[in-house]
């Protein structure tokens, strides 16, 4: 009995140490990247590369989740399946991508790409197309996933 009551606390402590709420690492921003154009042409190339893109392999495609023109924000996901060595669907894991732009008095256009490491390809090929219309970017150029 005498052992019993030395071990309920100790094993007590380490479920509710087991138990506790740990600290979220915060995700690190996005780089800004500014292309030299306005807004009202940025944006739409930005939905275009999102809507026109092939998806990912067993995904069920982007789908554009929210958009909001005046605001310059688009954000999109899609449900990825993860599958067995036989080629069953034993679970789905979500990837997504959210892009903000917003213009300056210079007639340029800072863009935010937030995105899941699934989706790099996506953030990619929305930033390619920018740089095919409107030339390397001014300030910024390098994409990392940031969640």
């Amino acid at each position: 009995m005498k052992h019993i009551r030395i071990a309920l606390p100790i094993v007590l402590l380490v479920l509710l140490a087991a138990c506790a709420p740990r600290a979220s690492t915060p995700s690190p921003a996005a780089p800004e990247i500014v292309y030299g154009g306005p807004v009202a042409e940025v944006y739409p190339i930005v939905v275009r590369a999102i809507s026109t893109s092939p998806g990912l392999p067993d995904s069920n495609g982007w789908i554009i989740t929210q958009s909001d023109a005046v605001g310059g924000f688009v954000a999109a996901e899609t449900s990825v399946a993860v599958r067995n060595l036989l080629g069953t669907e034993i679970d789905t894991h979500r990837e997504s991508i959210s892009v903000v732009v917003s213009g300056n008095p210079n007639n340029q256009t800072a863009v935010v790409t937030q995105f899941t490491s699934g989706a790099g390809v996506l953030a990619g090929l929305i930033h390619e197309q920018l740089t095919a219309t409107f030339g390397e970017p001014i300030q910024g150029g390098t994409l990392t996933p940031t969640n």
